[in-house]
């Protein structure tokens, strides 16, 4: 009989949180709230910064990426740079509002 192996390697992703805002209140329990994480991803050895909301009205899905950084960049000023060209991306294209408050720091 032929002789093989399986091998499960299963990586672990842990997102970490920067920030939640809401970027509206449209009454009580009608929130539009926002985290934004990011993710070491080893082999590729990139970190994957994601959008992430309750439900899929907005984009077509609850989380997606909006955006990488190298291993070796500075994690701060990587995360600066993405998230707001994420912003300013919504202001041009959609004519986004200022978000209306942070709710939680990571």
């Amino acid at each position: 009989m032929p002789q093989w192996a399986a091998i499960y390697a299963r990586l672990q992703f842990t997102p970490r949180l920067l920030f939640s805002i809401h970027w509206a209140t449209s009454g009580p329990g009608f929130e539009w709230p926002e985290a934004y994480h990011v993710t070491y991803v080893p082999g590729l050895e990139k970190h994957i910064f994601t959008a992430s909301r309750d439900g899929p009205d907005a984009f077509g899905c609850e989380d997606h990426a909006v955006g990488t950084a190298d291993n070796a960049d500075d994690l701060q000023g990587a995360a600066k740079k993405v998230l707001t060209s994420y912003s300013q991306h919504q202001v041009d294209e959609w004519d986004q509002g200022r978000w209306e408050s942070c709710n939680k720091k990571g």
